[in-house]
């Protein structure tokens, strides 16, 4: 592990530990050199990152400060993430940065896919990726897939908004929201994740889930990586 990395490590456990709070003021470049037995230019590297993952915010003039307001929490009921960001007081967002209308080739990637929505070889889909924000601020990406059977007019245009209030408005499709299984892992972003998330070198939290309509038909299937510094997951038991 290199110094800098040494460093964030430290900031973050203090911050989600509660050692440094929002709003409090991070001791000078100096005095962080003389913690961490580190150079300047490391102390620099390291708070970059902490502010580019939303753990700080560095004022010109004035110093750096804990900042974790763009950080969400998040359930574990079957919300949408429209829902989500208004449960934490937040303007939700989505950007579409792809669309594919697939045929089904039960390729070794795909066959998560058509394991979920109990596709068959030739069976089309729609699938597409979407920037999710809460005020403005990058907190996701999701990959969806989708039955084209089960929404033939839809197209790139009609994904700008929550796709399950969409279903329900356009369809009238009941989905099954009393109870749903994800899978949460923990990833490195590639090249791209970080440059569309806008964060240096963070674990994502990969959430899978299918969703299922009432009568149980297959409604979607979504991979989701949540920046981890800007996204909680809450458990209740």
């Amino acid at each position: 592990m290199q110094r800098y990395q040494t460093v964030i490590q430290d900031i973050m456990s203090k911050i989600d530990g509660g050692a440094l709070k929002d709003g409090e003021r991070l001791p000078s470049e100096l005095e962080l050199c003389q913690t961490y037995s580190v150079s300047r230019t490391t102390i620099r590297h390291a708070l970059q990152e902490l502010a580019s993952s939303g753990y700080l915010i560095r004022k010109v003039g004035d110093g750096t400060y804990v900042d974790v307001t763009n950080r969400v929490s998040y359930g574990d009921s079957a919300c949408s993430f429209t829902e989500d960001m208004a449960r934490n007081g937040k303007r939700a967002g989505s950007h579409v940065l792809s669309y594919e209308r697939r045929a089904y080739r039960a390729e070794k990637d795909e066959r998560r896919i058509g394991e979920a929505l109990s596709l068959r070889p030739g069976d089309e889909y729609h699938h597409f990726v979407r920037l999710r924000t809460g005020n403005d601020v990058p907190i996701a990406l999701s990959h969806t897939s989708l039955p084209y059977d089960l929404f033939p007019e839809l197209g790139p245009n009609n994904f700008g908004e929550s796709l399950y209030e969409y279903a329900k408005a356009r369809y009238e499709l009941d989905l099954e929201r009393s109870h749903i299984t994800k899978i949460v892992t923990a990833v490195m972003p590639d090249r791209q994740q970080r440059s569309q998330l806008k964060i240096g070198a963070e674990p994502l939290l990969k959430v899978a889930h299918p969703t299922y309509l009432k009568d149980g038909r297959p409604f979607e299937y979504t991979e989701t990586y949540y920046v981890g510094s800007r996204f909680a997951i809450l458990y209740r038991y």
